[in-house]
């Protein structure tokens, strides 16, 4: 698993840190899959919401597999993160178990 670091434009690294940190934790159930995973920080006056973006890198091409690609929904802390991410697992796991393939079952908000 590869994660991208956030650097806040305040400087600060501790939400940084607390979002890979769960990231890492929550994520490591899908460790047999080479997981690419971002955050980006989006500014809204006095406030900062969060993304975290996760993906597998593009499969197969002789059988056309894309890659996996999941967004999270905006969130302003950790612990949001965390609910979001283990939802995500969820599903993702489940859609493996009954053969959806790389994607999500077709109800799940993945793209």
């Amino acid at each position: 698993m590869t994660i991208d670091r956030l650097v806040p434009r305040d400087g600060s690294i501790d939400v940084g840190r607390a979002l890979e940190e769960i990231a890492r934790e929550t994520l490591q159930v899908l460790d047999d899959e080479d997981l690419s995973v971002r955050f980006l920080a989006w500014e809204d006056g006095e406030s900062v919401q969060y993304v975290c973006k996760v993906e597998t890198p593009p499969g197969d091409p002789s059988n056309g597999e894309p890659p996996w690609r999941w967004w999270s929904s905006l969130f302003r802390t950790p612990q949001e993160l965390r609910a979001e991410l283990e939802a995500m697992v969820a599903r993702r796991l489940r859609s493996r178990d009954t053969g959806f393939g790389a994607g999500d079952a077709p109800s799940a908000a993945a793209s």
